[in-house]
């Protein structure tokens, strides 16, 4: 199995799609990865429920989310994945590629 079709289930497992079986092509995956509330999904069935902070070293856990003196001091977990995503394709690396540290 792929890791974009890993993905796929993990999403539908937290929800996404409102019991929908998953895309019958990879055209669809495709989508469903450029789809927010499908990383939201993928945070709930994984359970990225905590925010990360911005990297900087000075950031600290407070009333249940990390900070950070930084300006931009959070950012929730699915979003800071999808993020780490798009990254590792725009260094030239395969969508499986790209997910495997994140689901991991």
């Amino acid at each position: 199995m792929t890791n974009s079709h890993r993905f796929v289930e993990r999403a539908v497992e937290g929800g996404y799609g409102d019991g929908w079986s998953g895309p019958s092509d990879e055209i669809n995956t495709y989508f469903v990865l450029l789809d927010p509330e499908a990383w939201k999904a993928v945070g709930r069935a994984t359970g990225w429920s905590k925010t990360t902070g911005s990297g900087c070293g000075k950031e600290y856990f407070d009333a249940g989310r990390y900070a950070c003196e930084c300006p931009n001091w959070s950012q929730d977990t699915w979003l800071h994945n999808w993020h780490r995503f798009i990254d590792a394709l725009a260094e030239g690396k395969t969508v499986d590629e790209s997910l495997e540290e994140i689901l991991k």
